[in-house]
């Protein structure tokens, strides 16, 4: 007996109903800070039955005491303006609420075969752009023909140039798989079949040279090179002022305590070993409405279970509240 299974790294879009814009991190640690000595006997950590032992293998970073702050332009579009940025992917149809508790609209052009959709999140302004049938389609028999990093890229760009997407502050972060189809027999440890269904070009931004994380902006490309999808949650900012920051250290306390920005539940693991701490700017999902970007503190390492290490990062808020 085979089973097919579908595997998509792409969670910004759920297409089956409404589209959602996921709580994807855009993990951009091109911050390099400034590392003072630290001795790992002042750890906060203390363990319990529950809670994975926490390791601090880097020294805190020697922030200044103060960051910019950010406020986020909210600017709801009218039906007539959302209608104009899908008639800019060349859809057309009539515009419909998808979830009126997100605020998420949507315009179905069933002109094309197979239909192409467009959303609009008035509680972020995110646009959503797609070829459901051909980003996730039910079965693929071979591999299809995908382009190289580079030509992904210059697709990506054209594309976002065209439909007016384009963005000057943002850069590449990377291209990666998106979609995976996988055939599998009963009982297998590895499938017999694995194809690349598509690949995502991945964008990303700083403020004043901080990375910003949560923000979503990708291109998926398919098959020769089409484009069959977009995800732009890419709020405006403007500057706000500066506001003091926490030290390093309570926020690795709160770390410990599992008092992060979105907590998950570590239990399953035993131990988190920290290898970097440096600042960034959190950016929430576009199913939300945010009034300020929040500065966080970003820890990253590996998380370990027995024998099996995975990559580890997590975000504590850096301001005092």
């Amino acid at each position: 007996m085979r089973k097919k299974l579908i595997v998509g790294t792409f969670l910004a879009i759920t297409l089956l109903g409404c589209f959602a814009i996921s709580m994807e991190i855009i993990a951009n640690m091109s911050e390099q800070a400034e590392i003072i000595a630290y001795s790992s006997e002042n750890s906060p950590n203390t363990r319990s039955s529950s809670t994975p032992e926490f390791i601090l293998k880097t020294g805190y970073p020697k922030n200044k005491t103060e960051i910019l702050s950010y406020n986020v332009k909210n600017k709801k579009m009218s039906s007539e303006e959302i209608a104009d940025i899908a008639g800019l992917f060349g859809l057309n149809g009539e515009l419909e609420y998808c979830n009126e508790k997100t605020g998420e609209m949507r315009i179905i052009d069933n002109s094309y075969d197979p239909q192409r959709q467009f959303s609009y999140h008035s509680k972020s302004g995110a646009i959503v752009y797609s070829i459901p049938d051909k980003q996730f389609p039910n079965s693929v028999e071979e591999q299809p023909v995908l382009p190289l990093k580079e030509e992904a890229i210059k697709i990506a760009n054209e594309f976002l140039l065209k439909t007016g997407a384009y963005q000057k502050d943002a850069f590449v972060k990377n291209v990666e798989v998106n979609q995976k189809q996988q055939v599998w027999k009963s009982g297998a440890v590895e499938p017999e079949k694995s194809y690349d269904v598509t690949n995502a070009v991945r964008y990303a931004r700083n403020f004043d040279g901080i990375p910003v994380y949560g923000d979503e902006f990708s291109v998926i490309v398919g098959d020769s090179g089409e484009v069959l999808g977009m995800v732009k949650s890419w709020r405006e900012v403007e500057p706000a002022g500066n506001v003091e920051l926490r030290k390093a250290q309570d926020a690795y306390e709160d770390l410990c305590r599992q008092n992060t920005v979105y907590p998950v539940n570590l239990a399953e693991y035993d131990k988190i070993t920290i290898n970097n701490i440096s600042l960034g700017y959190w950016m929430e999902p576009g199913t939300y409405e945010q009034k300020k970007v929040v500065p966080v503190y970003v820890f990253s390492g590996t998380k370990a279970r027995g024998e099996l290490t995975d990559s580890f990062t997590e975000y504590v808020y850096a301001i005092k509240s």
